[in-house]
């Protein structure tokens, strides 16, 4: 069993893997969600849902037993936050999450006290379904920040890469992603997923308890909260394989450059995001 990218994930706080997908795989799904995406190419950002995914045939397709061993060696209780498709706008010179708010720089969740900060609580994965490079909307990452906020000069890690570009991130680490300058729309497709005893405000939303009820994998409905309780323990995924996927070489490759008036701005973000620490 290879455990390095695992290793990187826990120290790093993010690892790039080798995609679990095949070019054919990834060419057929980028071909079901083109006419999707392009009756909103005049969003910002537009989504393709869990149920829009579902209609696709993405949703089955992209939980292969490779991909479950995956999420299987980081957590045996996990349960979906998100799954979804989006792609971001070209020719844009603003972040495009909290992009008012130091330079785009957040955490999607806050640790929760009682938890060491890298621990592996609150994992995403993003497979690129667009080719990214310099400019493009990248993802940029600090990596080992689970704790404090963005500071001038600090490191940084711009994942650049083409179509297949797969890495996961632990999410409390700070991140953005990048203005896209580029003309054309980033497509990415991503998953966050989390210990299925933690509080988790969209497992039963309408779009979750629609998908659970339509899909037919004991692996998928657990995904989906069916046997989610609030309890120490957790309930363990129905399925395990070894591990296939092997772990890619990361090193920053960028730095952080703030203004004051930014940092404190992103202070006043910082305490408002934290009254609603979970996002997707």
């Amino acid at each position: 069993m290879n455990l390095d990218w695992l290793d990187i994930l826990r120290k790093d706080g993010i690892s790039q893997i080798e995609c679990p997908f095949s070019e054919d795989t990834l060419n057929k799904w980028n071909q079901l969600l083109d006419p999707h995406f392009k009756s909103l190419k005049d969003q910002e950002r537009s989504y393709a849902t869990i149920v829009d995914l579902h209609k696709m045939g993405i949703l089955e397709q992209f939980f292969s037993d490779e991909l479950r061993s995956i999420i299987q060696n980081i957590m045996p209780d996990p349960t979906l936050i998100s799954f979804h498709a989006y792609e971001i706008k070209g020719m844009n010179q603003k972040n495009h999450v909290f992009g008012d708010a130091l330079n785009g720089w957040h955490r999607d969740i806050a640790n929760l006290p009682g938890l060491k900060v890298n621990d592996l609580n609150f994992v995403s994965l993003f497979i690129y379904l667009s080719g990214v490079k310099e400019g493009d909307g990248e993802f940029e990452i600090i990596q080992r920040s689970f704790d404090g906020p963005a500071l001038d000069g600090d490191r940084s890690l711009k994942i650049l890469g083409p179509t297949g570009t797969t890495f996961l991130w632990n999410r409390t680490l700070l991140h953005r992603a990048c203005p896209n300058l580029s003309p054309q729309r980033r497509r990415v497709l991503k998953i966050s997923f989390q210990h299925n005893y933690l509080q988790n405000e969209y497992i039963n939303s309408d779009a979750y308890l629609k998908t659970r009820e339509l899909v037919r994998d004991p692996y998928l409905k657990f995904l989906l909260g069916e046997k989610h309780q609030i309890s120490p323990y957790g309930h363990s995924a129905p399925h395990s394989t070894d591990l296939i996927s092997k772990a890619v070489p990361l090193f920053s490759n960028s730095q952080v450059k703030l203004r004051l008036t930014e940092f404190i701005k992103g202070l006043w973000w910082f305490v408002r995001r934290n009254k609603r620490p979970f996002g997707p």
